[in-house]
């Protein structure tokens, strides 16, 4: 995997080696105020540092450990928000989300379709999340994800889209609402996605590595 950035959330993180090494192997992490509270039962990576408004924030912990805290009172944005500017700010690229479902509901819902914004203002992001991962684009996503694999694409911009390598192939089809390009598979290892909008694509794990990595 080239070289990524790790955010964590206050939602929930799989306790599974394959979550504890994304945060480890990163190149940087920063970490949401509220999450910190469970972060170090995780790993004992420092964190870049912690940000957010510091509302639900265990001054105590980052204190003990020395970790920078970047208050941000903004009330417009979620702590995640608040994340994923600064480490654009810091000319960090390339993004990997972790911790941002399990929680409330809502929060969930809003952390997802937030994606569609980050990849707005330009920034490359995944969401990594219990069962899968969301990936925001713009226009054009090619990739090998393997045959096999549970997809759905949700439109953020209600623009046509024609995808291939599916069992059930989409062409040209606006999606009008966000259930309608839900509950597919891929027939093939290459997934090509063309839309002059933007949308989500959710991936499930790979089939032959859910075991493995729930471990």
């Amino acid at each position: 995997m080239k070289q990524y950035n790790v955010i964590v959330a206050n939602g929930i993180l799989p306790r599974t080696r394959k979550m504890i090494n994304l945060i480890e192997d990163a190149e940087h992490v920063i970490v949401c105020d509220g999450a910190v509270n469970n972060y170090f039962s995780y790993t004992k990576r420092l964190p870049d540092y912690v940000i957010g408004d510091g509302d639900s924030l265990d001054k105590d912990l980052v204190n003990q450990w020395h970790i920078p805290f970047i208050k941000v009172e903004d009330q417009e944005t979620n702590d995640l928000t608040k994340a994923v500017f600064s480490g654009k700010e810091h000319g960090w690229d390339n993004f990997l989300i972790v911790g941002a479902t399990g929680g409330r509901d809502d929060h969930a819902i809003a952390n997802i379709f937030l994606l569609g914004y980050y990849v707005k203002i330009g920034v490359n992001v995944r969401m990594i999340c219990p069962k899968g991962e969301f990936i925001p684009v713009a226009g054009h996503f090619d990739e090998r994800v393997g045959s096999g694999r549970v997809v759905s694409i949700f439109p953020v911009d209600h623009s046509p889209v024609t995808a291939t390598g599916l069992v059930y192939p989409v062409i040209n089809r606006t999606f009008n609402e966000l259930w309608e390009g839900t509950l597919n598979k891929t027939k093939e290892d290459r997934l090509v996605i063309d839309s002059e909008g933007r949308f989500l694509v959710f991936l499930g794990k790979r089939p032959a590595a859910s075991a493995l990595e729930s471990r």
